[in-house]
């Protein structure tokens, strides 16, 4: 985070102090809504199938009769069209790291494997 001075930009660390006492939650299903021509609106949810139990048949009679699945909201984030530009940029990060670390993994599985 920067803050102006006469010099140019201050840069100032970000401390997240209590960011361990928020739960963290599964999220499987994403909204995302422009709400004003600079800002977004992405809602975070989460879905799960219904049980349906019985013959193929029975379940294929539930689920027309369901006519949808619910989704739980577990938060919504307005964010302006910069912070949408940083977040994919931190998410396109994130996924490299992912693959990477997948990468990793499984050539150390190999490894593991050859010896």
């Amino acid at each position: 985070m920067t803050a102006p001075d006469d010099e140019g930009p201050i840069q100032l660390p970000l401390i997240w102090p209590d960011v361990n006492d928020v739960s963290v939650l599964m999220s499987n299903v994403h909204l995302l809504q422009i709400s004003e021509p600079d800002c977004a609106v992405l809602t975070l949810g989460q879905a799960a199938p219904p049980v349906m139990l019985g013959t193929p048949e029975e379940q294929q009679t539930m689920a027309h009769a369901i006519g949808g699945l619910s989704v739980r909201a577990i938060c919504r984030v307005s964010m302006t069209r910069m912070r949408v530009v940083e977040l994919a940029a931190s998410l396109q990060q994130l996924l490299a790291n992912m693959d990477s670390a997948a990468a990793q993994h499984e050539n150390h599985g190999n490894e593991t494997e050859d010896r």
